[in-house]
């Protein structure tokens, strides 16, 4: 792989770990009951973006269905914020966003291991 490819990898791995990030900080935040409007911001524009951002090095079917998780984990994460603490479906919907995360942070990993 030549070195601009590999460069390119290395910064859509390291996008993909800013999303995961971002994702576990609103999950963090709802869990204490704090509404992280900058962080829903941020999680918000990642959605609209990512197809242009890495579709041309992860296809841009694979780039569209990770956009639609962001764009779900951000509806989510408006519904949490909308529960109360004591009900049942609140931590439901914490762990799908936690789990978005999680994914995020696998595909980060997957790029960087696939140079």
């Amino acid at each position: 792989m030549n070195r601009a490819r590999r460069d390119r990898r290395d910064r859509i791995a390291e996008y993909f770990a800013s999303l995961s990030d971002c994702l576990g900080a609103v999950a963090s935040s709802l869990r204490e009951g704090d509404i992280p409007h900058g962080r829903c911001a941020e999680m918000e524009v990642y959605a609209s973006k990512l197809p242009d951002t890495i579709g041309d090095v992860v296809g841009r079917e694979e780039a569209a269905d990770q956009a639609r998780a962001l764009a779900e984990a951000h509806n989510v994460e408006w519904l949490v914020a909308d529960l109360g603490p004591d009900e049942p479906e609140r931590e439901t919907r914490l762990a799908d966003i936690e789990r978005a995360a999680g994914i995020f942070t696998a595909l980060a990993t997957t790029m960087r291991a696939s140079r």
